[in-house]
C-alpha cells in the first residue's frame, strides 16, 4: 500500500509541476563595419588565422544550403562536389551583437573578435585568436535552413 500511495503522490506532483519556460532572448541586430578588415585567401584563413577547416565547413555550408533537408552524410557527399569559384573571402576583425534600447543608442550585447597571428617584435608573435560563435539561422529573418544552427570554433589555444 505505501509503494503504490507513493506512486501516485508520484505522478500527482508530475501532473501539477510546471516546466520553467526559456527566458526571452531580445531581437538581436548584427553590426559590422561597412568595409572588410581585409580579403584572406584560404590559404592565409588557415595559416594566419588558424581557420585550418575553412574551405571544408564553406563548402559544407553550400551544400546544405543547396539542399535542405538531407541528412549530414548525404550534405558531406554533396559538399566534396561543390565547387567554390572564388579563392578569397572578406575578414572582419570585430562584429558587434546589439539590441535596441530605451534611450534609442542600440545596447551591445556581445562583441567577436578576430586576431591573425602577428609579430609584435622579432623575438615575441602574438598567437592567432578568434572567438566561438554558434549562430541559429532560424532566429536570423531571410536565412535558409530554419532550425539549424552553426558553431564556428577557435582551434588553436591561445
Amino acid at each position: 500500500m505505501f509503494i503504490n500511495h507513493r506512486q501516485h503522490e508520484d505522478l500527482r506532483q508530475l501532473q501539477t509541476r510546471r516546466i520553467p519556460e526559456p527566458p526571452c532572448i531580445p531581437t538581436q541586430t548584427i553590426k559590422m563595419a561597412l568595409n572588410p578588415t581585409r580579403s584572406a585567401t584560404f590559404n592565409v584563413l588557415a595559416y594566419d588565422y588558424g581557420a585550418v577547416d575553412f574551405q571544408d565547413a564553406l563548402a559544407d555550408f553550400l551544400a546544405c544550403l543547396n539542399n535542405p533537408g538531407v541528412s549530414a552524410s548525404s550534405v558531406h557527399l554533396r559538399a566534396e562536389d561543390t565547387l567554390i569559384p572564388f579563392r578569397s573571402v572578406p575578414v572582419f576583425h570585430n562584429i558587434k551583437f546589439t539590441k535596441p534600447s530605451h534611450s534609442g543608442e542600440p545596447e551591445i550585447l556581445d562583441t567577436v573578435h578576430v586576431r591573425p597571428e602577428v609579430a609584435s617584435s622579432p623575438t615575441r608573435i602574438v598567437p592567432v585568436h578568434f572567438d566561438t560563435v554558434i549562430v541559429r539561422q532560424d532566429s536570423l529573418q531571410g536565412q535558409g535552413n530554419k532550425g539549424k544552427s552553426r558553431s564556428y570554433q577557435n582551434r588553436t589555444p591561445d
